[in-house]
C-alpha cells in the first residue's frame, strides 16, 4: 500500500496466526486504529485483543456487521482523542526536557519554592555555589538547607530579613548582592511564579557567583582611581576631541584643569572655551596649527593662556591624531603643559646674554676711554702749578672733576656688565647721598620729594665708591617706581655699635660698628607672600620690559661683598624701608684729610721704564715722573719695551707697562722681562682687569696694579711701595 488506511478490521483468528501478534500497545503507538472482530463473546478475549492494542473489539453478529459503519466512526473518533493526547504528552515531556536542560545547564543556582516555602526543585550548580551537602539537598527540607547556606554568610539576618520580605510581598521581584564569609559574592534575584489568572504558585531563586566581576570592578575602580589621581597630580593636562570636519570639538578633559588653571571640566567643555582664553595675539596662529592635525597628525604649538585668576602662562599644547582599525580618523588627543617658568628662564637667559653682551661691549670701549680720560686725570695737577689765573684754575678743576665722572661711570659699566672687582678704599656716604639727591632732582619725577638725614659725624666705610652709588641707585629707581603717584623719599645715615647677642640674633651681622644706609619711601609696599623672594636673581613684580629683577640682587651682592647685611621693612600701601648696614673704616675723615694733604713722594733720580701703545699715556707719564724726580725712558709695545729694557737693564729701577698692546701684549713682555731679570719691579696698568684676575705667574702684588683712569697721585704712591717698601705708606 501506498498509504496507510485509517482504520483497520481484523479477525483475531487469522489463517496464519492471530491478531494479536501484529498489534502494537498502546493502540496509539501504532501507524493506524485497528478493530478486532473475534467469534468469541466472552471478557478473556477483549481483554487480551485490548492487552494486545486492539481499539475495540467485536463480536461477530449480524447487528454488528449492521452498525459497523457507527462501530467503526466511534473507533476513529477515540484514536483521534488517543492521537490528541499523545501529542500534548510529547509536547509537555518537551517542554520538561527542555527546563530541566536549562535548570542544569544554567550558570546560575535555582531554586524553585511552592507557596508556601517548601522546595520544589533544584539544580545541581545551587548545590555546588553554596557546598550543601547532597543528603541534605536531596531531602528537600528547607530547614536543613536554609541552616547550611546560613552558616556561610557574613550577614545571615540580612539574608533571612529578605526572605521573610519577600514571602509576605508575593509579587515583588527582588534582586541583590550576597557576601560570603569565603570572600565570594553571589548575585541574588527572586521573582513569583503566577498563573494566568495571578494564582501565586511559589517563587524562583537565581544566585550567580559574581566574584570575578566585582573583583574585575574593584580592580577597573581602583585602576581608575588611579589614574584620576595620577591625572590630578599630573603638571599636564589632558584633553580628547572628537572630530567634527576640521573642527575639534572636547570631548573630555582631565580634573587637574582646575587645580592648574582655575576652571571646572563643566567649563571647558562649553563651545568656544578654549578660544575665549588664548590670547588674541596667538589666536589665529594656533587655529591654523591646529588645522593641520590632519595632514601631519602630531601638532605642537605654544601660546599664551588666561588662567581664572587673571595671570597669563605660556602653554605647550600637543596634539596626536588617533585613527581606527579602518585608517579613519575619529578621536585626536591633547596635552597641555605650562612653560612659564621655561619662558621666563629663556627671557633670564636673553636677559643675561645682553648683559654679557653690554660687559663685552663695556671691556672693549673701557680700554680706549680709560686711555683717553688717564692724561685728563694726571695733567692738570701740573698744570694747575703753572696757572695762577683763578678763572683758569677753575675752568682746570672743572675738566678734572668730568674726567673723574667719566672715570666712575666707565667703573659701573665694568661692575654692572663683567662684575669687575672695584678697589676698597675709605668712603663718605654723605658724599654719595649728596650726589645721589642732585640725580634724583634732575631725573625722577617731580612729584617726588627728597629729604636728606645725614650727620656729619657720620662715620666712613671701606668700601667701592662705585658699586656703593650702584647700592643706592638702585633703591632709589624702586623708591621711585613704587610711587606713581608721587611721595617722600627720606635718605638717612645712622652710627651703630652691635654686640654679640645682636649679631646671633641677626643674619649676616657681625660685633662692631656699622654705618646704616637707610632708603625710605612712602609708596605702595610689598606683598608680604613676595617679601622672601625678592632678593631672587630675575624676580620682580614689574610689568614685563619694565624691570629686570636683578636690581636687588645687585644690591645684596654688594652690601655682602663688603661685609654687611640688609634688613627690609615693608607694609602694603604704606611704604617700603631698606637698611644696608655696612662695616664702618676705622679710618676717620680727620686722618684722611690729613693724608690727602700730604706732600707727594718724591723720587731720587731713578730711572723708570713706561711701556705704553698710547702717546698721550707716556707724554704724561713722562711729564708727572720727571716733575717728581725721576728719570724715564719710553716705549711703544712689548718688542720695543723688551729692547730698551736689555739696554738699560743696569739702570732701570721699576718698568711701568700696560696690559694691553698691540704685538705683544702685557702678560707677554711681563714674562719676557722674568726670564732676563726674575727680580724686576714691574707696575701693572690695565684699563679692564681687575687685581684679582691677573695671571699668578706675572708676579705682579695688588698693590703693584693700577687701573685706569688712575692718577699722578696714585701712581707716584705706587712707585715708592715698589722702591721702598720698608718705609710707611703715604696714603
Amino acid at each position: 500500500m501506498e498509504r496507510p488506511p485509517n482504520i483497520a478490521v481484523m479477525d483475531l483468528n487469522l489463517p496464519d496466526g492471530r491478531a494479536t501478534e501484529v498489534l502494537t500497545y498502546p493502540p496509539e503507538a501504532g501507524p493506524f486504529p485497528i478493530l478486532v472482530m473475534t467469534s468469541y463473546g466472552n471478557e478473556q478475549v477483549a481483554v487480551e485483543a485490548i492487552k494486545a492494542g486492539a481499539l475495540e473489539y467485536v463480536v461477530k453478529s449480524p447487528e454488528a456487521f449492521t452498525d459497523m459503519p457507527h462501530t467503526i466512526a466511534h473507533a476513529l473518533h477515540e484514536w483521534n482523542l488517543l492521537q490528541e493526547r499523545k501529542r500534548a504528552e510529547e509536547a509537555l515531556e518537551f517542554k520538561n526536557i527542555i527546563l530541566v536542560t536549562q535548570q542544569e545547564t544554567s550558570l546560575d543556582g535555582i531554586l524553585v519554592v511552592d507557596e508556601n516555602g517548601e522546595i520544589i526543585s533544584f539544580n545541581r550548580r545551587f548545590v555546588d555555589l553554596w557546598g550543601i551537602p547532597l543528603d541534605i539537598a536531596e531531602s528537600k527540607s528547607d530547614e536543613q538547607v536554609l541552616q547550611s547556606v546560613m552558616d556561610k554568610l557574613v550577614n545571615p539576618e540580612e539574608f533571612v530579613g529578605k526572605l521573610e520580605q519577600l514571602y509576605e510581598d508575593r509579587d515583588e521581584t527582588s534582586r541583590d548582592e550576597i557576601a560570603l564569609k569565603d570572600g565570594r559574592t553571589f548575585d541574588r534575584y527572586s521573582a513569583p511564579m503566577l498563573g494566568a489568572d495571578g494564582k501565586y504558585y511559589g517563587r524562583v531563586w537565581y544566585f550567580r557567583d559574581i566574584t570575578e566581576r566585582k573583583q574585575a570592578e574593584a580592580a577597573l575602580q581602583a585602576s581608575q582611581e588611579r589614574l584620576r589621581q595620577i591625572f590630578e597630580a599630573s603638571p599636564n593636562v589632558t584633553s580628547v576631541f572628537r572630530m567634527e570636519g576640521r573642527d575639534l570639538r572636547r570631548t573630555w578633559v582631565s580634573p587637574n584643569l582646575e587645580r592648574l588653571f582655575g576652571y571646572t571640566v563643566e567649563e571647558a567643555l562649553q563651545p568656544h572655551w578654549w578660544s575665549a582664553h588664548v590670547q588674541s595675539e596667538d589666536l589665529a596662529r594656533v587655529i591654523t596649527d591646529s588645522g593641520r592635525i590632519l595632514t601631519h597628525e602630531h601638532v605642537v604649538h605654544e601660546y599664551r593662556f588666561l588662567r581664572r585668576d587673571g595671570s597669563v602662562v605660556w602653554i605647550n599644547d600637543e596634539l596626536q591624531l588617533l585613527r581606527d582599525a579602518t585608517g579613519q580618523p575619529y578621536e585626536v588627543v591633547g596635552a597641555w603643559t605650562d612653560i612659564t617658568e621655561r619662558k621666563e628662564l629663556e627671557t633670564h637667559l636673553l636677559r643675561t646674554q645682553r648683559l654679557e653682551s653690554v660687559g663685552r661691549l663695556a671691556s672693549g670701549i673701557a680700554h680706549d676711554l680709560n686711555n683717553i680720560l688717564t692724561p685728563l686725570l694726571m695733567a692738570p695737577p701740573l698744570l694747575r702749578e703753572a696757572i695762577q689765573d683763578p678763572e683758569l684754575r677753575n675752568m682746570l678743576d672743572m675738566v678734572e672733576t668730568n674726567a673723574q665722572r667719566g672715570s666712575d661711570i666707565i667703573k659701573q659699566l665694568l661692575t654692572f656688565g663683567r662684575g669687575l672687582e672695584g678697589e676698597h678704599v675709605p668712603v663718605q656716604l654723605r658724599t654719595l647721598i649728596l650726589d645721589m639727591s642732585g640725580i634724583i632732582r634732575e631725573t625722577f619725577h617731580k612729584n617726588i620729594t627728597t629729604r636728606r638725614e645725614t650727620p656729619p659725624d657720620t662715620w666712613l666705610v671701606n668700601g667701592d665708591a662705585t658699586q656703593l652709588h650702584q647700592v643706592l641707585m638702585n633703591l632709589c629707581v624702586n623708591a621711585s617706581d613704587a610711587m606713581p603717584e608721587g611721595g617722600t623719599l627720606t635718605l638717612k645715615l645712622e652710627n651703630h655699635e652691635f654686640d654679640e647677642s645682636f649679631a646671633r640674633m641677626t643674619p649676616g651681622a657681625r660685633p662692631g660698628r656699622y654705618v646704616c644706609l637707610s632708603v625710605t619711601d612712602t609708596g605702595q609696599g610689598i606683598a608680604p607672600e613676595h617679601l622672601d623672594k625678592i632678593f631672587d636673581p630675575f624676580f620682580t613684580t614689574k610689568e614685563l620690559g619694565k624691570g629686570t629683577g636683578l636690581g636687588l640682587s645687585t644690591v645684596l651682592g654688594i652690601v655682602q661683598s663688603h661685609g654687611g647685611f640688609i634688613q627690609v621693612h615693608s607694609q602694603p600701601g604704606r611704604g617700603t624701608q631698606f637698611k644696608a648696614y655696612l662695616p664702618a673704616s676705622k679710618t676717620t675723615e680727620t686722618q684722611l684729610a690729613s693724608q690727602a694733604n700730604q706732600p707727594l713722594p718724591q723720587g731720587g733720580g731713578e730711572l723708570v721704564l713706561v711701556v705704553d701703545d698710547e702717546k698721550s699715556v707716556r707724554q704724561v707719564t713722562r711729564h708727572l715722573l720727571e716733575r717728581n724726580g725721576y728719570r724715564v725712558i719710553e716705549a711703544a709695545e712689548g718688542v720695543d719695551g723688551i729692547t730698551q729694557y736689555v739696554a738699560h737693564q743696569q739702570e732701570v729701577q721699576v718698568v711701568v707697562t700696560d696690559l694691553a698692546m698691540p704685538v705683544m701684549d702685557g702678560p707677554t713682555f711681563i714674562r719676557v722681562l722674568r726670564r732676563l731679570n726674575p727680580q724686576v719691579r714691574v707696575i701693572a696698568v690695565s684699563g679692564t682687569q681687575s687685581k684679582s684676575r691677573l695671571p699668578a705667574d706675572l708676579g705682579v702684588p695688588g698693590e703693584a696694579h693700577l687701573s685706569k683712569p688712575f692718577t699722578g697721585a696714585m701712581l707716584l704712591q705706587a712707585l715708592q711701595r715698589m722702591l721702598h717698601p720698608e718705609a710707611p705708606p703715604k696714603n
